[in-house]
């Protein structure tokens, strides 16, 4: 299951007193409510970088394409956050130019600007050293087509590209050959994609299931809910919805578009949820080496939980009848969910282990 950690600051809109330019003040084109002359347009991109404050280790960056009340009605910015307090610490206008479907962090840390035709290509404007830009060329007749309402992720370190096809399907490609290795279906639509740890990713789909996926080695390893956030919608899509992965904190971090205040400031957040494994078995326990008389052989079991990784904490009892006896045991599970206890084996007669854990 999932437990709601983080709460950011929301997006504090520009009012007419706090912009400064370069535009003109034209017709209100978006109808925003005064004195604010923004609101949220389509999102972009979501990501964590490296990029500290003096009470953060890392920052979260929100790429977006807001409506706005000055010419040209629109403007491209990267909001940050810090990912240990919430809080906002700036925005930066950018000069995305025609890249203006997405903007894509790859395995190792490189930004990826994508216009809307689905080809992959520098970024330019983020003046901010901390952020680096890549170069990489996407084809989309290489790929499919991605565009506007795609979500991708990029693995340049396993030479994978995954991408959400129409079809309620996710397809992953080797990336130097340009070969669709398989596509694993889904029951709804894809809204986003996060890298994870190596070879894995979360799959946010459309119904609030998140999935952790495994596609080094093709395995669903595990679903689970989503809470609904107040004023949310009912449904997500690549519009309202985002998420990232902290791979410092190991927090799952969703930004969702919901609806202004109703004086007209910004009440869409950045929710952060920490993964509470709820155990769901215990597997049969296994010899590491071969049993032989006289011989003490290490035995292992796991505890495994909702999304099939290890559960930690939990009081194990090992017992061991027949030809055996028990020589050690870790009293609790390791932060792999482990169960390791040492067997000797006294006789030639066969040997039972029972593990057992209280939770």
């Amino acid at each position: 299951m999932l437990n709601q950690t983080y709460s950011s600051a929301p997006i504090p809109y520009l009012t007419y007193s706090s912009y400064a330019g370069p535009w003109d003040f034209g017709a209100d084109y978006h109808a925003n409510t005064a004195p604010y002359i923004e609101n949220l347009g389509s999102i972009l991109g979501f990501c964590v970088q490296n990029w500290g404050t003096a009470t953060s280790a890392s920052s979260a960056f929100l790429f977006m394409l807001n409506n706005a009340s000055y010419s040209p009605s629109w403007a491209f910015f990267a909001f940050q956050w810090e990912t240990s307090t919430g809080a906002f610490v700036a925005r930066y206008e950018l000069n995305l130019g025609g890249f203006n479907a997405g903007v894509v962090q790859t395995r190792a840390g490189m930004l990826y600007a994508m216009n809307n035709v689905g080809t992959v290509l520098t970024a330019f404007g983020f003046s901010a050293s901390a952020i680096t830009w890549g170069t990489l060329t996407y084809a989309a007749a290489d790929y499919g087509r991605v565009g506007w309402g795609g979500a991708m992720a990029i693995d340049e370190m396993a030479d994978r590209l995954l991408i959400a096809d129409a079809g309620n399907l996710l397809s992953v490609y080797q990336i130097s050959t340009k070969t669709r290795l398989y596509q694993l279906p889904l029951p709804t639509s894809v809204a986003a994609i996060a890298l994870e740890d190596a070879g894995r990713a979360y799959v946010l789909l459309g119904n609030r299931i998140l999935l952790l996926f495994n596609y080094a080695q093709r395995q669903v390893l595990g679903a689970v809910r989503v809470p609904a956030s107040p004023s949310g919608a009912a449904y997500w899509n690549n519009g309202n919805v985002t998420l990232t992965w902290d791979p410092l904190l190991r927090h799952i971090l969703i930004f969702e578009k919901v609806a202004n205040n109703s004086d007209g400031s910004c009440a869409s957040i950045v929710r952060g949820y920490l993964q509470i494994p709820v155990p769901t078995r215990l597997t049969t326990p296994v010899p590491l080496a071969f049993p032989r008389q006289g011989k003490t052989i290490p035995v292992l079991a796991q505890l495994v939980g909702d999304m099939n990784e290890g559960v930690a904490g939990a009081l194990a009892t090992v017992t061991v009848s027949g030809g055996g006896a028990l020589a050690a045991q870790l009293p609790l599970t390791d932060n792999l969910g482990r169960v390791q206890a040492q067997v000797v084996c006294n006789s030639a007669a066969s040997t039972t282990v029972n593990v057992s854990v209280n939770l």
